[in-house]
């Protein structure tokens, strides 16, 4: 437990989730960045406010009390931002901000004694901010100056009585010692935070130290009910266990946590740390929350942080060349995967994802280079083989990817994925009975396969022979009910035959497999919302599944907004409808949906006060 360097990494066990009231901590994250990476720096020979907080009178310590650090490992981004902030607190020396980035690098990156000399003297600088005492704690804990450091969480209490992590980590420390003070620390945090996984491990230890064993472990088990990979609480358990002679209990808590990790959540002053002090992990994990909200901008910032760690990181690198396609940026993204491919020769993920980008770009030559060079060096990869057969259809080149798949077919006969996504190719380019056969194939060699009872349907729907599609795809959902096309299909073949009430229950069956599952809460929701039989309108709970989905798809799909604006036109939300309506146009606009000119028909209606009602 406690925080810990761990292959490099920086973790604690947070505590509750702290309320921000009374923390007058600085403005780390946006100030670090500018210093480090160029940014503006404080050139006014004037004292920040912030600065002047417990420092009147007097004279500014000297530049010579923060220790000297031999920072030559460190990235030269690293190394030229601690430079820029020493130059800076030189010009400024009682900007308590500016000392305590400076510390928030060195204890991240291993340097914490001199971390510890930043945050005193920014504690003393600003000494009714709470960040700089508990950072300062936690550079006393790393140097194993305990009784500073609990001197330090108790001034962090005093400053915020709110922030549940102050009492943890206080309670960490006297656990040994203090048992009591331990646990009425303890059942504070949890007044603040009843789901506090890591103020329920410290009380089970507490407990544990005074034998109080099944006490201990009823506390210790909580912990892992809120999180049940928690490692320290896996260990701790172990140890409660054995003490209990339980030896095969504690052994299954410890194999537990050899797979267990220990979770940061919780402490927002020690996440503010990490980030300020350029922690790695945290600003990739921060670069890949933000892309998932769609965030495009913030999270490239997250990752030019990231970069000045390490600039030839590989998960930094990934994830930036994501970020670019994302951004539509493929000519940039291209860049990337090609210093990828120079750092880690002959990859082939990101071979595979530079043929694809290339392609993209309308750069066909250069892509089939990089495909060959792919299928070469693995010729029964079915990735690589998919996207490259993928690449010929898209191309017009349908005849060489049969080519392709008889060869992969005549290695491998019994190979069922082989002779599936032939089938798919030949489904696709308009050879239909072929294409029966080689499904046919797959089905002999695992019966009831999906995906050749899926392309079977759609044959069959090609050719007007919606009986035998209904077949198939019934047959998928008694067999394979997780495989959400075939919910999809049937409720189109439903909707086909204007039996409304069949679709409906078919998209209901599918989101009762897949909850998250967007393009059937958009099918059930147009339903709902535009149905001609007014018996099966429903439109509050078509808003409630066409909200769900645009969230999930963070409102880029134009078809997803034109179904809310509907829900809530059938709602009787007809501002709003209007509002998500000329959303969907511009999307649709953008993107050159021939779809546009029916939005604009639909957006009239609501205009008007009219609701949607079609098929």
């Amino acid at each position: 437990m406690g925080d810990r360097h761990v292959n490099g990494r920086v973790w604690w066990a947070g505590g509750s989730r702290a309320k921000r009231v009374g923390r007058r901590g600085p403005g780390m994250v946006l100030l670090a960045v500018a210093v480090i990476l160029g940014g503006c720096e404080k050139k006014s020979g004037k004292t920040p406010a912030a600065a002047t907080e417990g420092s009147a009178g007097g004279k500014a310590p000297a530049m010579a009390n923060l220790p000297e650090v031999d920072v030559s490992k460190l990235s030269q981004g690293l190394q030229s931002g601690v430079q820029k902030l020493r130059e800076a607190i030189k010009r400024s020396p009682r900007d308590a901000d500016l000392v305590g980035n400076l510390g928030a690098i060195y204890y991240v990156h291993g340097f914490a004694q001199a971390a510890e000399a930043c945050f005193e003297r920014a504690s003393k600088l600003a000494p009714e901010s709470v960040a700089w005492h508990y950072y300062l704690a936690l550079a006393h804990e790393r140097n194993h100056h305990h009784k500073a450091a609990l001197a330090e969480y108790e001034q962090a209490i005093e400053l915020d009585p709110s922030y549940g992590p102050s009492y943890v980590r206080t309670a960490r420390l006297l656990v040994d010692s203090d048992q009591a003070r331990a646990e009425k620390l303890c059942r504070r945090a949890l007044e603040l935070n009843p789901k506090d996984q890591t103020a329920l491990l410290m009380l089970g230890l507490a407990k544990a130290a005074k034998g109080e064993l099944d006490e201990a472990a009823k506390h210790v088990r909580e912990a892992l009910d809120i999180d049940p990979n928690y490692r320290e609480a896996h260990l701790a358990l172990a140890r409660i266990l054995k003490e209990q002679k339980k030896p095969g209990e504690a052994e299954k808590e410890l194999k537990l946590a050899e797979k267990g990790r220990t979770p940061l959540v919780g402490d927002d002053l020690f996440e503010r740390l990490l980030r300020s002090g350029f922690n790695l992990e945290i600003l990739l994990a921060d670069a890949r929350m933000l892309m998932a909200r769609g965030a495009y901008n913030q999270a490239d910032k997250a990752l030019q942080r990231a970069a000045v760690v390490d600039p030839k990181n590989m998960m930094m690198l990934g994830l930036l060349g994501d970020l670019r396609v994302r951004q539509h940026r493929l000519e940039d993204a291209a860049k990337v995967y090609r210093r990828m491919l120079k750092l880690k020769p002959g990859s082939r993920r990101i071979q595979l994802t530079l043929a694809r980008v290339l392609a993209a770009l309308e750069k066909p030559d250069e892509a089939e280079t990089v495909f060959k060079t792919l299928v070469d060096a693995h010729p029964q990869d079915q990735g690589v083989l998919e996207a490259y057969s993928q690449f010929l259809v898209t191309h017009g080149r349908g005849d060489d990817a049969a080519k392709l798949w008889r060869k992969v077919i005549e290695a491998q006969p019994d190979a069922a994925w082989a002779h599936l996504d032939f089938g798919d190719v030949l489904a696709t380019t308009g050879h239909a009975d072929e294409a029966r056969a080689e499904l046919g194939t797959v089905l002999k060699l695992h019966a009831d396969d999906p995906g050749a009872l899926w392309l079977l349907g759609e044959l069959a729907r090609a050719a007007g022979d919606t009986a035998t599609a209904q077949k198939h795809w019934e047959r998928i959902v008694a067999t394979s009910p997780d495989y959400l096309q075939a919910y999809l299909g049937l409720t189109q073949l439903a909707l086909a035959r204007g039996d409304y009430a069949a679709a409906l229950a078919y998209a209901a069956k599918g989101i009762e497999r897949s909850p998250n599952a967007a393009g059937l809460l958009n099918t059930r929701a147009w339903i709902l919302a535009t149905c001609p039989d007014d018996k099966l309108r429903d439109g509050k709970e078509a808003v409630a599944l066409a909200e769900k989905a645009c969230k999930l798809t963070q409102r880029k799909q134009h078809e997803l907004l034109d179904t809310l604006a509907a829900a809530y036109a059938e709602a009787g939300r007809f501002d709003e409808a209007v509002q998500t309506e000329a959303e969907a146009i511009k999307l649709a606009t953008k993107s050159k949906s021939p779809q546009v000119d029916q939005y604009k028909q639909r957006l009239a209606a609501y205009q008007a006060k009219k609701p949607y009602h079609g098929s």
